[in-house]
């Protein structure tokens, strides 16, 4: 039943309900983030989650230095 909900939605539904779960999933990373590093900086939780997700050598790159992370 749900597959057949799934099919019957329109596109426009569908993006907004993939992109509400992207939204949600980065909410809860942040704060699985800041319960690990609760001193970190908005910045800190950024690149901390820019790293797991890219990895350390990319965001480098991207940011033209090391990035500073807590409990480095």
């Amino acid at each position: 039943m749900l597959f057949a909900r799934y099919r019957a939605m329109p596109p426009w539904e569908k993006v907004r309900m993939v992109s509400e779960l992207s939204k949600a999933s980065y909410e809860w990373a942040q704060a699985g983030v800041r319960l690990r590093y609760p001193d970190a900086t908005e910045e800190q939780v950024r690149l901390i989650l820019a790293v797991r997700r890219l990895g350390h050598e990319v965001v480098r790159r991207a940011i033209g230095r090391e990035p500073e992370l807590p409990g480095k």
